[in-house]
């Protein structure tokens, strides 16, 4: 399994000078993920950027209510079962 991090957490740097952090994603979509930034990229944070667009790029945004699911149950429904096996086989 592949740890789930999130994109703040992936590209501090980013972040930190991002002047959007706020921003809904529908918005961000919407601007066609330009994002806005207080000070010019260097080199480092430029590669950072296009990783980041590499990563963005892969998923389709639409307009339906976001759903919770979870990974551990072939479901996507919590279970107590699920949860347990899971923490005993780790």
């Amino acid at each position: 399994l592949c740890a789930k991090i999130s994109l703040k957490d992936k590209f501090p740097g980013l972040y930190d000078i991002c002047t959007t952090q706020n921003c809904p994603v529908n918005e961000l979509c919407r601007k066609n993920w330009r994002l806005d930034f207080r000070r010019w990229l260097d080199k480092g944070l430029q590669d950072q950027l296009r990783h980041l667009h590499d990563i963005i790029f892969r998923y389709k945004v639409n307009e339906a209510k976001d759903v919770a699911s979870w990974d551990w149950e072939k479901t996507g429904n919590f279970s107590v079962k699920s949860m347990s096996k899971h923490l005993c086989c780790k």
